[in-house]
């Protein structure tokens, strides 16, 4: 399952064609302003609006924005204790990575990397980490 909130869903929406809010809602189910979506109508979405987004697709970051976002999460999870996130929240985070448009699983020799911040498998365990897109719920 996949889960995102309705303000969540407004802010892609803005990225989209006209429609997408209507075909999220269509097969969601909406409850607290919690979506949720089975793997398979995320996939059929992520199949007709992969690529669609309105605005030019960011540059990748650079080698120095790398390591300075690398550096920054770092000193964050140390600061807060070295929390990682459960088996369950990775497993969600994963799901939501694997079907998002900037996610390259072949990259960093099948490590795979985002192409919105460069962050790869390991910033999921990460407690005190987010997606930059806001499409991790916890």
């Amino acid at each position: 399952m996949i889960r995102f909130t309705l303000d969540q869903l407004r802010e892609k929406a803005q990225r989209r064609p006209a429609g997408y809010m209507e075909d999220v809602l269509a097969m969601a189910s909406v409850e607290d302003e919690t979506i949720t979506l089975d793997q398979e109508s995320y996939q059929l979405l992520a199949g007709k609006y992969r690529g669609t987004s309105g605005p030019p697709r960011p540059q990748e970051p650079t080698a120095a924005e790398l390591a300075a976002n690398f550096s920054t999460a770092i000193a964050r999870w140390s600061a807060a204790g070295f929390p990682v996130v459960s088996r369950e929240t990775y497993d969600a985070r994963a799901a939501v990575c694997a079907l998002c448009e900037f996610w390259d699983g072949t990259a960093r020799l099948g490590l795979g990397k985002c192409k919105k911040c460069g962050c790869a498998r390991m910033k999921r365990w990460l407690a005190t980490e987010k997606c930059p897109l806001g499409m991790w719920l916890n």
